[in-house]
C-alpha cells in the first residue's frame, strides 16, 4: 500500500470519530474538590457556629487516633477516585486505596477499642450519633458529587468499585470535619457518628449510583 493510499485510508477512518477532550490534571479536580468541601464546611460553620479548636480533642489521644484515620482516609480516597478513571496512574490509584482502606481502619479500631475500654460508652446517645452521620453526609455529598461527576468524565474500567470509593472518600471528608469540631467524647458516638455509620451511608450511595454509571459507560 502506497503512502498516499495509506493517508486516505487513515483519513477516511477517522472523518467520523469525534475529537477526544484532554483531561484537567489531577492536582486541579483535587484542588476544585477541596475547595468545595472547604467552602461547605466554612458555610456550615458560620450557620451553626465554628467549633472552639482550641478545645477540641487535645488532650485526648482517642479524638487524635481517629481525627488521623478520617484525614488519611480522607486523602487516600481523593487520591483514588481521581487517579484510578486515568490510564497510567495505577500506581497512585492502590496507593490512594491503600491510605483509604488504613485510615477508616485506623479510625474504626481505636473507636472501637475505646468503647471497649469505657464504661461510659454504654451511655451513648443514638440521635446524636445520627446527627453527626447526617451531618458527616451533607458535608460530603459535594465531593461525591464531584468526584462521580469525574468518574463520568473520564473512564473506570470498574464503575462499581469507582462509585464505591468517590462515595466512601467523601464520606471521609465529612466525617472529618464534623470529628475536627464534634466535642462528643464517648468512644460509641464516634464509633457509629464519625466512622462506620458515615462509610454505610456511602456504600448505599454508591451502590444507587453504580448502575447508572455502567449504563452511561455502555452508551459511550
Amino acid at each position: 500500500m502506497t503512502g498516499r493510499a495509506t493517508e486516505s485510508l487513515l483519513s477516511e477512518l477517522a472523518r467520523d470519530v469525534e475529537p477526544v477532550r484532554p483531561l484537567p490534571p489531577l492536582g486541579r479536580v483535587a484542588g476544585v474538590v477541596l475547595g468545595s468541601w472547604g467552602a461547605v464546611v466554612a458555610l456550615h460553620w458560620s450557620l451553626e457556629g465554628a467549633p472552639d479548636f482550641s478545645e477540641v480533642g487535645a488532650p485526648d489521644p482517642l479524638h487524635r487516633a481517629i481525627l488521623a484515620g478520617l484525614t488519611l482516609a480522607a486523602v487516600g480516597g481523593l487520591t483514588a477516585t481521581l487517579a484510578r478513571a486515568v490510564p497510567g496512574r495505577e500506581r497512585l490509584a492502590r496507593l490512594g486505596l491503600t491510605g483509604l482502606a488504613a485510615g477508616f481502619l485506623l479510625a474504626v479500631v481505636a473507636a472501637g477499642s475505646g468503647f471497649l475500654i469505657a464504661a461510659s460508652s454504654l451511655g451513648a446517645s443514638p440521635s446524636q450519633a445520627f446527627a453527626c452521620l447526617v451531618r458527616a453526609a451533607l458535608l460530603g455529598l459535594l465531593p461525591a458529587l464531584l468526584g462521580l461527576g469525574w468518574l463520568v468524565r473520564a473512564w473506570d474500567a470498574r464503575p462499581a468499585a469507582g462509585a464505591a470509593v468517590a462515595s466512601v472518600g467523601a464520606a471521609a471528608l465529612g466525617a472529618l470535619a464534623v470529628h475536627a469540631g464534634c466535642m462528643e467524647r464517648d468512644a460509641l458516638h464516634m464509633l457509629l457518628g464519625h466512622a462506620l455509620g458515615p462509610v454505610a451511608a456511602a456504600g448505599l450511595l454508591g451502590l444507587a449510583v453504580a448502575p447508572w454509571l455502567h449504563r452511561h459507560y455502555a452508551r459511550r
